[in-house]
């Protein structure tokens, strides 16, 4: 259990028997970080954690079970994606702030729980690591950023999101340890 982040992130998330369960920083403002609970609460502060507002609406969708979370940016739009015991969330901020947190990826990743999110700049990939399904990769992921309605944008029309152990030759095939 992680201790508490500081007197001005307690006094907003309260000192209820919760515990952090991820953190991220934003790309190109190290004054701006993600702080996420176990009880599914999502806080963002832009003054280093000086001040914090929470992200609401998530723990409605993920089932009680926030593991992961990234950042990515792209020009002035940036998304918050969540991992969770059903799956892959996001929300989305477009220079006015961040919108209401939907499901990413619709019928074309798992609904399962996701053990670990990670972002790739260089490669625009987002990889997501999945509880007992596999691990999966959406290349091109800051084009989503720009849809004009990222609530109800999904990837069941795309096909280059698939399962990475499957895709790699045999001879390719070594789990790694970490």
């Amino acid at each position: 259990m992680l201790p508490p982040v500081n007197s001005a992130y307690n006094a907003l998330a309260g000192n209820s028997g919760f515990e952090i369960r991820a953190v991220t920083l934003a790309q190109s403002d190290w004054e701006t970080a993600f702080v996420g609970d176990s009880l599914s609460r999502v806080f963002l502060t832009l003054d280093a954690g000086l001040s914090w507002a929470e992200l609401e609406g998530l723990r409605s969708l993920d089932g009680g079970l926030l593991t992961a979370l990234v950042e990515v940016e792209a020009g002035k739009a940036r998304a918050l994606f969540a991992g969770a015991g059903f799956g892959v969330f996001w929300t989305v901020d477009q220079g006015s702030g961040f919108g209401p947190w939907s499901e990413f990826g619709g019928a074309s990743l798992p609904n399962a729980v996701v053990g670990d999110l990670d972002y790739d700049p260089i490669d625009d990939v987002l990889v997501v690591g999945t509880i007992g399904r596999g691990a999966w990769e959406v290349p091109a992921i800051s084009t989503y950023l720009t849809i004009p309605e990222p609530a109800t944008a999904t990837l069941s029309s795309i096909t280059a999101v698939r399962r990475l152990w499957a895709s790699r030759p045999r001879s390719k095939r070594v789990a790694k340890q970490f």
